[in-house]
């Protein structure tokens, strides 16, 4: 295990030479790569760090699918929106993940009072609603945290400077994954309900006793597709942002030559 730099330090993102004096215009002289794009001044943050709102979730989160790499160059490596972020797409995983279930499972209140008044039915059924996805909502979120502590853990291992603020950074914006998660455990329980409407359903009865389990595994295949999507972003993340430099340095670079903007 080699020696991690502090935060305060500034590195080159690509090798985690220390670069603190160099002019800006100056290479890396581990790698070569210009001072001045791993100046913390260039990362502007993403949509979501930067103004919190509707448009800008959905940006980020199409940018973390369209672009992850050049996302995570821009991402800010502080506490700013990290867990609101992660709390909106988790929530919404949470829900897409509940809501096929509410009414159809037996035992569930909102199934038993069917034939109950109006009022008691959707009580019943947000009732039913909420507790679920808060439940799954901290399954999730406990998931998360396992990464986040994973990829420090990791990241110790390997010498690299992954703080708290840059591990919960990384995992937040990779939650996207999850949401993906609960869309593909709808869409494969969604084919496989089509389907058997052909008499899949009878044919695997046919097999043996193992067709429980099958059918059982068809909506898990959806979520850990969507499971595998957190993870290699997550990965990408860890490789982007493994020598990140925090928004205030101690040495920041000299500001003889401008620092671009990323776009």
């Amino acid at each position: 295990m080699g020696h991690i730099p502090p935060a305060s330090t500034l590195l080159c993102e690509s090798c985690g030479y220390e670069i603190a004096g160099l002019p800006a215009s100056a290479p890396c002289p581990e790698c070569a790569r210009p001072a001045r794009d791993s100046h913390p001044d260039r990362r502007t943050g993403s949509p979501w760090q930067q103004h919190p709102s509707l448009r800008a979730w959905v940006l980020t989160n199409f940018l973390m699918l369209r672009h992850p790499r050049r996302t995570f160059d821009l991402i800010q490596m502080d506490s700013r929106g990290r867990f609101s972020l992660l709390l909106i797409n988790l929530l919404l995983a949470g829900l897409l993940c509940t809501l096929p279930w509410i009414g159809t499972l037996i035992g569930d209140p909102a199934r038993n009072a069917r034939d109950a008044a109006p009022l008691l039915r959707y009580a019943l059924f947000f009732r039913s609603t909420a507790l679920g996805t808060i439940a799954i909502t901290f399954i999730l979120f406990g998931l998360t945290a396992i990464e986040a502590y994973g990829i420090m853990f990791f990241g110790r291992r390997r010498a690299w400077r992954i703080t708290p603020d840059i591990a919960w950074q990384v995992c937040a914006h990779a939650s996207i994954g999850w949401i993906l998660a609960a869309l593909f455990t709808l869409l494969s329980l969604a084919i496989y309900l089509n389907l058997s409407s052909f008499g899949l359903s009878r044919w695997f009865d046919s097999l043996s006793r193992t067709s429980a389990f099958i059918l059982a595994s068809v909506p898990l295949a959806g979520f850990f597709a969507g499971m595998l999507i957190f993870e290699t972003l997550v990965y990408t993340g860890m490789r982007r942002c493994r020598f990140a430099n925090a928004p205030i340095t101690a040495s920041p670079v000299p500001t003889s030559t401008p620092v671009p903007t990323a776009q």
